[in-house]
């Protein structure tokens, strides 16, 4: 069984990477690793700040949830202040969050593109581990 992950931008294949089954050799291993080479560590950053279960929470409820208040993150998740502070200016720095000011008293965060994009591969990891070890029964 072939399992590969496939990242396709307007019907163009971008990158194509075998998971299990096929294995890369040669030009071919070395044409994939400098094409991940090049994203490596704005990939290490981000996971980095969504490698902490209350972040990757928080960025989960935006998305679920469109827009979020910090109030409303302190009383779901029961985070302190220091906390949720602390959390979205780590997403917001990393590009994952923005900032939406409403009124002056009523400021609302979201997802980014990148936020929502980060989130989406991370639900993918989930599926691709639950494939990997079907794939080991079989």
């Amino acid at each position: 069984m072939t399992l590969k992950i496939r990242l396709v931008r307007d019907d163009s294949v971008v990158l194509e990477i075998p998971l299990a089954g096929e294995r890369l050799k040669g030009k071919d291993m070395l044409s994939l690793a400098k094409a991940i080479d090049e994203d490596f560590e704005r990939a290490c950053a981000l996971h980095n700040v969504l490698s902490n279960k209350t972040r990757a929470e928080m960025l989960r409820r935006m998305v679920i949830e469109e827009d979020c208040r910090f109030a409303g993150f302190m009383e779901s998740l029961g985070l302190n202040q220091k906390v949720v502070n602390d959390g979205l200016r780590r997403m917001m720095e990393s590009g994952l969050v923005e900032r939406v000011v409403m009124h002056r008293r009523e400021v609302h965060y979201r997802p980014s593109q990148l936020g929502l994009a980060s989130f989406l591969t991370h639900a993918l990891i989930g599926r691709i581990i639950r494939e990997m070890e079907g794939m080991g029964n079989e």
